[in-house]
Formats: C-alpha cells, structure tokens, sequence
C-alpha cells in the first residue's frame, strides 16, 4: 500500500510540474502589424502607383501612434526599385519614421505572471542609401512603466533589404506590472526628415507560460523522485 501511495504522488507531482499549458507559447495579435492600415486621402491613386506617404506628424497614422516627434512618421508605399525582394509583409505597405517613437498600447493584452515573450519587426534600408538611423530601439513596455521590460537596438540591413530584429522579455517578477496592458515601442533615434531614417514591417509578438511550481507542489515532486529511487533500488 505505501508503495501505491508513493507511486500516486510521483504521477500527481509530474502532472502538476508539466501541465498542459507549461511551455506553450501562442501569438498575440497586434492591430496593423504589417502597416496596412491607410487613409485615401494620402494614397489618392490607389496602391497600384507607388511612392506615396501618408504622414504621421500631422495624425494621419491610423492604428499606431507617433510621439517625440523630430520629423515625420507613417506608411510609406515604395516604389519599384527600392526593395527589390518586396516587404516582409502583404501588402507593399511598411512604416517610417524620421526620428521619435511609433507606439501601440495592445488594448486588453496585459502583462501576465510566470510569462516570457518574444517581440520581434523586420527593419530595412533603402535602395542606394545609407542613411538608416542605427542606434534605434525595439522596445516592450507596460502603460504607466518608467522602464522597458526590455529593449534591443534594431539589427542594421543592407541597402534594399530588410533585416528581423527579435527582442526576448523573460519572466517579469515585479507584480506591480501585472495586469498592465503591453506597448509596443519602435524608438527612431533620426534628428529630423532627411537625416537618419528607419523603414519597418510586420510586428510579432508571442508569449510562452513559464509557471514557477509552488512549494507544495515541489513537495509533491521531491516525495515522487523518492518514490522512483526507492523502487530502482530495490
């Protein structure tokens, strides 16, 4: 009979150690992640004729915000010839941004305990230039935070290309955060149209519950490892 009972708290401790959701990492969706969202009056031919701007300092961003402000921020639809294998995303649509901070609050998407994640966008540089704005920031943030969760500089592309940036948040302790919404930040550190620029598309974020056992449940998993070394040595 103890041997039974040992046996049942082996198997109780490693369903509560390994549940179902432990390590599942899923995505959360992020309004416009690949800069489609435009207004007619800025692309006044459709996107079928290429090489339109729709700016952002005058408030014609639609889905994202634009702050700090030291030049010009918005989608941009290049024309032929600028990045030659087109943009990572569907819709030959990409952002810019002259200098300052193009936002997101992800409304109803707050900070979860015992949870990593991964944000990552895709940056380029244009067609025979170099003046990509490096030192720029990818950055996740909780709305009212003093700090980032965490940030990375943006990897730097070849002309024409773009490059993946991927910044990893571990598991946040401070529970004063929980509960917060997410704000996704892509910091520009240009100092005015026509200086340092950064072209980016298509936003991801995913999240990967990592939740830490509790002392009981530790418990459980010590008297069911002697449970299994018990029965190996006998």
């Amino acid at each position: 009979m103890k041997r039974i009972a040992l046996w049942t708290i082996a198997a109780v401790a490693v369903v509560l150690v390994t549940g179902p959701v432990s390590g599942q990492a899923y995505t959360i969706t992020i309004p416009d992640a690949d800069m489609g969202a435009y207004t007619a009056t800025y692309f006044p031919q459709g996107l079928d004729s290429g090489d339109y701007f729709q700016h952002g300092a005058d408030g014609h961003l639609t889905v994202w915000q634009y702050k700090d402000a030291v030049g010009s921020a918005g989608i941009y639809y290049p024309p032929s010839g600028v990045y030659p294998d087109g943009d990572p995303g569907s819709n030959n649509l990409i952002g810019y941004s002259w200098g300052g901070t193009i936002y997101q609050v992800l409304l109803g998407t707050p900070l979860l305990a015992d949870t990593a994640y991964t944000l990552s966008v895709w940056a380029g540089q244009r067609a025979g230039s170099s003046n990509f704005a490096e030192g720029s920031t990818l950055e996740l943030w909780v709305v009212g935070g003093t700090e980032p969760l965490n940030s990375v500089e943006l990897a730097v592309p070849l002309a024409g290309t773009f490059v993946q940036t991927i910044l990893g948040v571990p598991v946040i302790t401070d529970a004063s955060l929980f509960g917060r919404d997410l704000e996704i930040r892509l910091v520009c550190v240009g100092t005015g149209t026509g200086t340092k620029v950064v072209d980016f598309d298509l936003f991801e974020l995913t999240a990967i519950y990592i939740p830490v056992p509790e002392p009981a449940t530790m418990t459980l998993l010590a008297l069911g490892g002697l449970a299994m070394l018990r029965r190996r040595r006998k």
